[in-house]
C-alpha cells in the first residue's frame, strides 16, 4: 500500500471515529438533515420550473417543461436550474434531521 493511499485510510478511520463517537441524536440528526439536503437538491430543477410557472400567466402544460429548462440553461446556464437552492438546503437541513 503506497504512503498516500495509507493517509487516506487513516483520514477515513479518524472521521468515522468521529462520526461514531457522536450521541445517536447527533448522528440521527445529521444523516436526516443530510439526506433531506440531498433530495431537495435532486427535484431542485423542477421546483424552479414550478415556481416559474406559479409567477407567471403561462399555461402550464407537461410537454412544455423541457422547453422552460433548456430555455434556462442557454440564458442563465447550468447552475441556474438550483438558483435559491441554498436558502432552501438552509431550511432543509434542520427541518429533515
Amino acid at each position: 500500500m503506497s504512503n498516500h493511499q495509507s493517509n487516506n485510510n487513516n483520514n477515513n478511520n479518524s472521521a468515522l471515529a468521529t462520526i461514531q463517537s457522536l450521541p445517536k441524536a447527533a448522528r440521527n440528526l445529521i444523516a436526516g438533515g443530510l439526506a433531506g439536503m440531498i433530495a431537495k437538491s435532486f427535484v431542485a430543477p423542477i421546483d424552479r420550473i414550478k415556481i416559474l410557472y406559479q409567477v407567471t400567466s403561462a399555461k402550464f402544460r407537461l410537454r412544455d417543461v423541457p422547453k422552460v429548462a433548456y430555455s434556462i440553461i442557454e440564458k442563465e446556464g447550468w447552475s441556474a436550474l438550483w438558483k435559491g437552492n441554498t436558502a432552501t438546503m438552509i431550511r432543509v437541513f434542520p427541518y429533515s434531521g
